[in-house]
């Protein structure tokens, strides 16, 4: 098996509204945004990126709700595209496992 995991942590920028799939499936999307210090190639360097995630199954969904902007989350997942139709470079953070608190 190949490997797909990212472990992420950030500040919740946006939410979208919680959707169900024909399925009965709970789907619930947000961006993540990340800002960290890293270092490379021996130098200290600003990392910053906006990420989307979804969550979804009931099994999750207890750990998203009521979810505000700011609040400061680590997602560990696995990393897709956001449709089959949109360009293959927009990729989405699929959350297997989200921990809520402060930084």
């Amino acid at each position: 098996m190949e490997k797909n995991c990212l472990e992420l942590s950030g500040r919740v920028l946006k939410t979208d509204a919680l959707r169900h799939s024909p399925a009965g499936i709970p789907h619930q999307r947000f961006i993540l945004e990340h800002r960290s210090k890293q270092l490379e190639a021996g130098l200290s360097c600003e990392a910053r990126c906006q990420v989307m995630i979804q969550v979804s199954g009931d099994a999750l969904q207890q750990s998203v709700k009521d979810l505000e902007e700011g609040e400061y989350l680590v997602v560990t997942g696995f990393i897709g595209r956001v449709s089959y139709q949109a360009e293959p470079y927009r990729l989405l953070l699929h959350a297997t496992k989200i921990e809520r608190g402060a930084s």
